[in-house]
């Protein structure tokens, strides 16, 4: 008899999260999602009632506790974070409450509640911080000197998730992930604003594009291959193991730019605003996938340029919609 999957996405709303879910209910396993507000649905609103999601926040012991004695998942991929930098260093309290007490909530709901169940911690590439020309790549045995108090929010995790697989004996597996992009991604981060930019442009909207440090080089992959990465870590991964979820090269930001310009239908003209540089980052970085290639045979299929068309289409869809709804 044929045995479903039972995965439980925390953050299920979220951008590289409703990917996952796609992925997961593609190849015909089940999802319940838990999210702080399932009314704000947007990006997996195209299943329907093929997934539960149900009200929790991580941040709440109570509720993730609940919520795991009901549904005493088999896979759990923990993925609710307050993501992205900026916001994580303005509103701290918020990112250690749900960056960090989030995870040991959920660790420890595991352990009272003995659910037999293997856990993906998804940490991020900001624990490595300080990055220097003979660092690189980045592997996982990289000391973690993270500056960033988002870094310092994921490094905590980490060293939670390693606590409780040799403290306690939980299935524990962390992922590093570095940039991803594609459809879906919010306008925050510099792909997705770029793309959005350039329809507002072509819309007549806005009169130019408007970037930061071109000459920044960064590893960038798409998030569809960032998610199949997730999953067979998930049947593959080493329990306790952690792994770098990269592309393994860097392209940079003038690069970027270079081929939105081929994909947009109007030309456009660029301006740089020095607020946009991060001076915390380093200007050069990108990982090794050699350990998480061994281990399961999966490499980066897709491709930047297309990566980069489908964001610019994704709000090419939603901008030119939202125009045609305010004219009926």
């Amino acid at each position: 008899m044929l045995t479903i999957v039972q995965n439980l996405i925390t953050g299920i709303n979220g951008f590289a999260a409703s990917h996952l879910c796609d992925l997961l209910l593609a190849n015909g396993e089940d999802v319940i999602g838990v999210a702080r507000d399932p009314s704000k649905n947007e990006n997996i609103k195209h299943h329907g009632d093929r997934v539960r999601v149900l009200q929790c926040d991580v941040g709440s012991w109570e509720e993730i506790h609940q919520v795991l004695s009901k549904t005493r998942p088999q896979r759990i991929y923990h993925m609710a974070s307050l993501s992205y930098v900026p916001t994580a260093h303005l509103n701290w309290r918020e990112a250690f409450q749900t960056n960090v007490f989030g995870t040991l909530h959920l660790f420890e709901a595991v352990r009272e509640h003995e659910i037999d169940a293997r856990i993906m911690c998804v940490g991020s590439s900001e624990e490595y911080g300080v990055i220097f020309q003979e660092d690189l790549p980045v592997r996982e045995s990289n000391p973690l000197k993270p500056v960033t108090l988002y870094g310092v929010t994921k490094a905590s995790a980490g060293l939670l998730a390693n606590s409780f697989v040799h403290r306690e004996g939980l299935d524990v597996i962390s992922v590093r992930p570095f940039n991803h992009t594609g459809p879906r991604q919010s306008d925050r981060f510099v792909c997705s604003s770029f793309a959005r930019q350039i329809v507002e442009i072509e819309l007549g909207r806005r009169g130019f594009l408007m970037v930061g440090n071109l000459d920044a080089e960064r590893d960038f992959m798409d998030v569809r291959d960032t998610v199949k990465a997730y999953r067979v870590l998930m049947e593959r991964g080493d329990r306790g193991g952690v792994y770098n979820v990269c592309s393994g090269k860097t392209v940079s930001i003038r690069n970027i730019v270079d081929i939105f310009r081929t994909i947009a239908e109007k030309p456009f003209e660029v301006k740089c605003e020095t607020s946009r540089f991060r001076s915390e980052r380093p200007v050069h970085s990108y990982g090794d996938h050699s350990l998480l290639t061994m281990r399961t045979g999966w490499s980066p299929e897709i491709t930047l340029e297309q990566s980069l068309r489908d964001v610019y289409l994704y709000w090419k869809e939603r901008l030119t919609k939202n125009q045609e709804d305010k004219k009926h």
